[in-house]
């Protein structure tokens, strides 16, 4: 008799969001050929801001599939509902964090552009008037590293509610 092991929900929650960092690393060196490609075709601007929708769309797209995969593979009920909303709220924060533009500049550059460099492409630049490194990885600090485990310890503490009035249910 072979016996599996099945992975705890949060396990397969850290694979998953694991994934969907390494989706975004794989999108940004893509991103570098796109963009390779496209300077001096036309109307640059348009084909780009076009290009960056359909990016966005695809992230995105990612998430939902990442999701419901998750779901599909879980046991159905409020907590796995809860983890499903949750992934998607990953998968948004990932791409707001603007985590696609500094993997573009690690994976095929070796390095960020120096604070000099103003990122004009970003909407944050053109909101604001100014955007540069040091406030882009402020940016990103704050969704990578506040928002989105706060965003998991609450969800944690909402699952965990939901187990535990489970299991005193099934006590009684």
């Amino acid at each position: 008799m072979v016996r599996t092991r099945l992975m705890s929900p949060h396990r397969k929650v850290g694979l998953i969001i694991v994934f969907m960092v390494i989706a975004i690393c794989i999108y940004s060196i893509v991103d570098w050929y796109v963009m390779a490609g496209y300077f001096g075709w036309g109307n640059e601007g348009e084909i780009i801001n076009r290009y960056w929708v359909w990016m966005n769309v695809t992230i995105l797209m990612f998430a939902v599939i990442a999701a419901v995969a998750f779901w599909a593979g879980a046991p159905m009920g409020k907590q796995t509902t809860t983890i499903v909303y949750a992934i998607l709220m990953s998968g948004v924060v990932l791409l707001i964090s603007g985590l696609e533009d500094d993997m573009y500049f690690l994976i095929n550059e070796g390095k960020l552009p120096s604070n000099d460099v103003q990122w004009t492409w970003m909407s944050q630049y053109r909101a604001w008037g100014f955007w540069n490194t040091r406030t882009h990885l402020l940016w990103m600090g704050f969704w990578l590293f506040l928002v989105l485990p706060v965003l998991w310890i609450l969800i944690y503490r909402i699952t965990h509610r939901y187990r535990v009035s489970v299991t005193i249910r099934s006590i009684k």
